[in-house]
């Protein structure tokens, strides 16, 4: 996850308050082009590093690109992001429009366990 400071300096940002420096936690608003929401971040569960991200305006949900956006916004380039579809005994739907990303740097093991795969 990027640093503090490269997150608080995006300029698709605003009011971004840290509740844990330490832990890169806090939230704020995100401004894309389409729309205006809540952007929550954080490290506190290691290994565990997450971003959800909710448009103000019900019904809108971020696209594939702007998912995208999001993640260049608090990851780096060379870190992988995953986003999951949990088992329909353990979805939990609080706000419909909130969408997730994920990064455990354990994925890359993951990664190399369906490569060749065709994923």
């Amino acid at each position: 996850m990027r640093n503090i400071s490269e997150i608080k300096s995006n300029p698709h940002l605003s009011n971004i308050t840290i509740y844990d420096e330490a832990q890169k936690a806090g939230y704020g608003v995100i401004h894309l082009v389409r729309w205006k929401g809540t952007v929550i971040f954080d490290s506190t569960s290691p290994p565990w590093e997450h971003v959800s991200v909710s448009p103000k305006k019900k019904g809108i949900f971020p696209t594939w690109y702007e998912l995208k956006l999001i993640k260049e916004i608090f990851w780096q380039d060379d870190e992988e992001v995953i986003q999951f579809f949990p088992r329909k005994a353990e979805h939990v739907n609080v706000m419909t429009n909130c969408l997730h990303l994920w990064r455990n740097p354990d994925v890359e093991a993951l990664r190399n366990s369906i490569e060749g795969r065709g994923v």
